[in-house]
């Protein structure tokens, strides 16, 4: 079974410049450069990279991308390169789609460069930017490398090809992680209920499943809408307000998530056990710092 490539193509979809000059640090001793952190109209935060010589090009952070996306738009410009393009198959919220891919030479990101990484082809017009420019992805195979410090409330990113620094999590709040098949996965406390979550960046709100949602009493349920995904067909999802959980060891209330029985929930095996996917909104008020190496992540 193919992995499914999850979040923006899947969740984030279904929602509706920066000099990178600066030389590659040493992993002994990292620099950390703070880029402008921006966010879509629907809630995606996204960064300028550099990528195969092509400049300040927004770019939505995905932890739970596997790879990255890139519009269509860029094919030519980057195929001049040398690109090889394959055709593959992708798990998508409502199905499954066949996208082309090629492995990118060069990634650019606050200093730091990436060689050989794997992108995939495919137009979110949903998503354009005021600029006129379609955004693309960075998932799992750039980010998983670094720390990542992304100040949400503030609008501004840093990287470090370390551990996270004592500083950048000084005074938040620390959950536990293991990577599973390149994504994120923890664990949540839903009225006494453990369920399974993966952490998706790339998604603006939290989804939960109806498996989770029939065990719950206290959660106030409001209107019910669909909204389209890549594959064309239509997904229906029920907004949830104020969401009382524990994240780890660590109370939280999410002001608005929704519930949606995902088909890539199936596909991660997910049809009828309880479990979250845990968007980008908890943590917009404050600090989300994940740090790869340790296998922590932390908010505040």
């Amino acid at each position: 079974m193919k992995k499914p490539l999850i979040s923006l193509v899947v969740v984030g979809c279904l929602l509706a410049g920066c000099g990178l000059s600066s030389p590659t640090p040493s992993p002994a001793a990292p620099v950390a450069i703070s880029l402008p952190l921006k966010f879509t109209d629907k809630g995606h935060a996204y960064v300028y990279a550099g990528i195969n010589g092509v400049e300040d090009y927004p770019l939505i952070l995905d932890t739970a991308a596997q790879k990255g996306v890139l519009p269509e738009s860029l094919k030519s410009r980057l195929t001049d390169a040398g690109l090889r393009l394959e055709t593959t198959e992708v798990q998508t919220a409502t199905g499954a789609i066949k996208l082309e891919e090629a492995e990118v030479e060069e990634v650019r990101l606050a200093g730091y460069a990436r060689q050989q990484l794997d992108f995939l082809f495919r137009d979110m017009d949903e998503l354009t930017l005021s600029n006129g420019l379609v955004p693309g992805i960075v998932g799992h195979n750039f980010l998983a490398q670094f720390c990542v410090a992304a100040n949400l409330g503030q609008g501004a990113l840093m990287l470090a090809d370390s551990a996270c620094p004592d500083e950048w999590t000084r005074g938040l709040k620390a959950v536990p992680f293991e990577i599973r098949n390149e994504f994120i996965w923890t664990k949540a406390t839903f009225e006494g209920v453990e369920v399974d979550v993966l952490l998706d960046t790339g998604a603006p709100k939290s989804y939960m499943n109806s498996a989770l949602l029939s065990l719950l009493q206290n959660v106030e349920q409001l209107e019910s809408d669909s909204t389209q995904g890549l594959s064309g067909a239509t997904q229906s999802r029920l907004g949830l307000a104020n969401v009382q959980y524990q994240l780890g060891s660590h109370q939280v209330t999410d002001p608005g998530m929704y519930q949606a029985d995902l088909h890539v929930f199936n596909q991660l095996g997910y049809a009828e056990k309880p479990f979250l996917l845990l968007g980008l909104a908890q943590f917009s008020k404050g600090r989300l710092v994940i740090d790869y190496h340790r296998q922590q992540f932390f908010f505040g």
